[in-house]
């Protein structure tokens, strides 16, 4: 935008807009309002957060910042940077009570807000093996073992499916602990699963575990 500045006295204009003064004569100032001023300095790019955290050192409640080697947007709350978008990324959950052998850990999660949303999965080979209470990592540590709702996915070979939500027992903030329906009483509770609840387990059978929950700490 071009403004002949011998013709007007106040310029007002919107954020994100170009400025291009002709001076003809006399001395002019140009500023902007605290709200236009907000919203054109608060959103940068960086190529990580090393070279953000050079340019910011002292980064203040509301800033925001796109780091492109690992395409993450941050916003800062007054005291850390939390990560408001991060592409899926894989991840090897750790297991407990389970044999894996030439089975397969696998698992992905996204952060966003100080919360997680992820899957994990184990899957048998011809070597591996389910023990009782099985326990599947978590990508990070929860903020409450008592709150958290997980889902939970079991396969028998393809031939039969069992999916539902799991009973948020979590150790140590660390591990989802799922459980099976036990159908076999009056009213219907969990049960741990073992090598053969809720079926036999055998090769490509598949445990997996998921859902979304608060972090321990929303800062990376």
């Amino acid at each position: 935008m071009t403004v002949p500045c011998d013709t007007i006295s106040t310029i007002e204009v919107a954020a994100g807009s170009g400025i291009s003064v002709s001076l003809l004569s006399g001395v002019y100032t140009i500023s902007l309002t605290a709200a236009s001023l907000d919203s054109l300095a608060l959103y940068k790019i960086y190529a990580d957060t090393a070279a953000r955290d050079a340019d910011n050192p002292s980064p203040s409640s509301g800033d925001m910042a796109w780091t492109t080697s690992d395409d993450r947007r941050w916003v800062h709350d007054g005291t850390g940077w939390i990560i408001e978008y991060e592409p899926w990324t894989a991840f090897t959950p750790s297991s407990t009570n389970i044999t894996l052998g030439n089975g397969t850990l696998t698992g992905r999660y996204q952060r966003r807000g100080g919360t997680c949303t992820f899957w994990s999965a184990f899957t048998l080979g011809s070597t591996s093996a389910m023990g009782t209470n099985p326990a599947l990592g978590l990508p990070f540590a929860t903020a409450a073992t008592l709150a958290q709702q997980f889902w939970i996915a079991m396969s028998d070979g393809g031939a039969q499916h069992y999916v539902g939500m799991s009973p948020p027992q979590v150790a140590a903030a660390t591990t989802v602990n799922p459980f099976a329906a036990n159908a076999a009483v009056a009213v219907a509770n969990a049960t741990s699963i073992s090598s053969t609840v809720p079926f036999t387990w055998a090769t490509t059978d598949v445990l997996g575990v998921g859902g979304t929950y608060e972090m321990n700490s929303r800062y990376t």
